[in-house]
């Protein structure tokens, strides 16, 4: 009785067996669906990869020809940088240049004729700021420069104030000048004349009123007041010359 019940109790092999069978055959189709699921994704990810290798090609070959185009854009880019680096060193020497010119043409103003000295009072006085653009400056400087060459092509004439040395007070008076090397001056009041010329400390009257009658007979034909000929007129002070006035 003992033996038949033990033997009864133990496990029977073909259950076991088909158990097992029954297992593996779970295991089995689990491993043929991850294989297909690897095989699946592993062609996605392999066309995945060769997109992305194809794009980075691309983006490779747009990198190489942009820099193909631009390259000579940015070398012109260098040298106008070159230029413009030059070009500031340029306008720098130019504008010392002018501040220079600015400081001797201001000086010049002293010598110049009283007529044109007044003339030139306001572009002169925009010279002396320190803070004035190169390209004003420039305007300046050459207005400066061509009236001083006109007037001294020029023989001018006509009545301004004076101030004559050893008069109390300025006067009018009537003045002729030879372009920028000397003029003339005379009170038909008084009946004084003064020879007028710059020196290096500016522009100078001195008396010459023993040529009183030939610089007002000089001052008559600019007038129309007497007909034109040669007038003996001194040049500077203690010297003669003959001048011939103009109609």
């Amino acid at each position: 009785m003992c033996a038949s019940a033990g033997y009864g109790a133990s496990t029977d092999p073909v259950d076991t067996l088909a158990k097992l069978s029954l297992e593996w055959v779970k295991i089995r189709a689990e491993t043929v669906r991850i294989e297909s699921d690897w095989t699946t994704q592993r062609e996605l990810l392999n066309s995945t990869v060769k997109a992305f290798e194809e794009r980075a090609r691309e983006l490779e070959a747009k990198r190489d020809l942009l820099k193909a185009k631009t390259a000579k854009e940015r070398g012109e880019l260098e040298e106008q940088e070159i230029e413009n680096r030059r070009m500031a060193a340029d306008l720098q020497k130019l504008e010392s240049h002018l501040s220079a010119l600015s400081a001797r043409l201001i000086k010049l103003r002293l010598r110049l004729p009283p007529r044109l000295a007044q003339a030139l009072e306001l572009p002169l006085l925009s010279l002396a700021d320190p803070t004035l653009p190169a390209a004003e400056r420039m305007a300046h400087t050459m207005t400066v420069l061509n009236r001083c060459v006109q007037f001294n092509r020029c023989v001018t004439h006509g009545e301004e104030i004076v101030a004559p040395p050893g008069d109390a007070k300025p006067k009018l008076l009537q003045t002729v000048y030879w372009g920028l090397s000397h003029g003339y001056a005379y009170d038909k009041v008084e009946r004084k004349a003064w020879i007028g010329a710059p020196t290096p400390e500016g522009w100078r009257w001195t008396p010459c009123h023993e040529s009183e009658n030939e610089i007002r007979e000089l001052l008559a034909t600019f007038d129309e007041k007497a007909e034109p000929k040669y007038v003996p007129v001194p040049a500077t002070a203690g010297r003669r010359i003959e001048t011939a006035a103009p109609r």
